[in-house]
This record gives structure tokens, sequence and C-alpha cells, in this order.
């Protein structure tokens, strides 16, 4: 990875959401295979209700991640300096478990995410875990993405 930055580092260049949808806050590790982000939930977290935030935002801070993993490795290999975190999509979820009735806020989340399959096509699987600072793991799933080419979309 040529244009990689030091890390940690924000997550936010590298997902192409805004506030206060951008969920993950770093990024921890980062290779060719994984991810490793983390997040903190504070009392202003979007989805805080009551010192809680339900388990099935995991999904999203899995998404997200994986999202992290595309566009810290789109811009490592960047070749020019024009970079943009590129789009892509949650098709599905597979054999999401939780193990917590809800996320705490005052916890901090480690998300790992393991790319299983990028095709060409741009469908891609990944295998997530959340996992609180304890290493308590709280949430797990398989997730199928795609990723359009972007000289095949019309934006």
């Amino acid at each position: 990875m040529t244009n990689s930055p030091t890390l940690p580092c924000p997550a936010h260049p590298y997902i192409p959401h805004e506030s206060p949808m951008a969920l993950v806050d770093a990024i921890v590790s980062c290779d060719d295979n994984k991810i490793t982000t983390e997040i903190y939930l504070d009392e202003s977290h979007l989805f805080a209700q009551n010192q809680k935030i339900p388990t099935y935002v995991g999904i999203e801070f899995m998404a997200q991640s994986a999202a992290a993993w595309s566009g810290f490795n789109a811009r490592a290999n960047l070749i020019n300096n024009e970079y943009h975190a590129p789009i892509g999509y949650l098709l599905g979820t597979r054999e999401f478990m939780c193990f917590t009735p809800y996320f705490k806020v005052g916890d901090t989340l480690t998300v790992s995410c393991e790319c299983l399959l990028q095709s060409s096509e741009g469908l891609g699987s990944f295998d997530c875990q959340v996992v609180n600072q304890d290493g308590q793991l709280l949430a797990q799933a398989r997730l199928s993405v795609y990723q359009p080419n972007a000289t095949n979309t019309n934006t």
C-alpha cells in the first residue's frame, strides 16, 4: 500500500457517509484482507436512547467498516491525487447473531471485517465481528456487498 496513512487514523475520509450517519470513528489496522475499526459510543450517538443502542445497528457498524476497508485500500493504491470514498451497497446479511440485547453508551466497540470474496464484478463477502473494550463478542454476521465499477455508474 503506497499511500497508506499512519494507523490508527480517522475513518471518515474512507467511507462515503456524512455526519450524523458516519458511525465508524477510527481505522485501527487494515491490510489486503482485513480491517479493524473502532466506534466510540456516547450520548450524542445517532441511535442512542436511554444509554443504549440497539444491537441491530451493529449491521451498519459492520457495513461501514467493510466500506472503510474498500476506501482505505482504494486510496492506498491511488496513482493520482484524486480520491473519493467509493460507493457501495449492503445486499444482505447472513448468520447475524447478537450476544447482548443492546450496546452500551460509554463503550468502545471494535469491529473486525475479513474479506472472504471480492469479484471483478463488484460483489463481495465479509465475515464481521463486534466486540467491546473487554473483548466480549457482542455480534457477528456475514455481509454480502456490491460496489459498482465507477465507469459503469451514471453519477
